[in-house]
């Protein structure tokens, strides 16, 4: 099936599973949103003592990386400075040129047959 089949050729069993997926998927992102908010109150927690410059760097450092800090295994501005390294390396990904998405079909396709 690719994405311009038309939805009465699906069968009715695939068209089923279809709908649990999206249900699924739907229900997936409703627990990822309510869990991000209490991260983002963490993430607040952070910057309010001073460990992080930004909230959003949170997202950046390992949870091993926090119990760290927290046993008092590491210092806390060694979540600022792994942050920065983290936020220099995403620029750096950033830069890649990725393959345009006609190579990447052709790509699969041959992988199928």
């Amino acid at each position: 099936m690719d994405d311009f089949t038309p939805r009465s050729a699906i069968d009715p069993k695939d068209q089923a599973v279809l709908r649990l997926a999206g249900k699924v998927r739907a229900d997936l992102v409703k627990i990822l949103s309510a869990i991000r908010k209490l991260h983002l109150v963490l993430a607040d927690g952070f910057v309010e003592r001073g460990w992080l410059e930004h909230r959003d760097h949170y997202f950046l450092i390992r949870l091993e990386e926090i119990e760290a800090v927290i046993k008092g295994q590491s210092a806390p501005e060694k979540l600022r400075v792994l942050s920065a390294e983290r936020l220099e390396e995403t620029a750096r990904h950033r830069t890649v040129q990725m393959p345009r998405a006609s190579f990447c079909r052709k790509a699969l396709q041959c992988r199928e047959t």
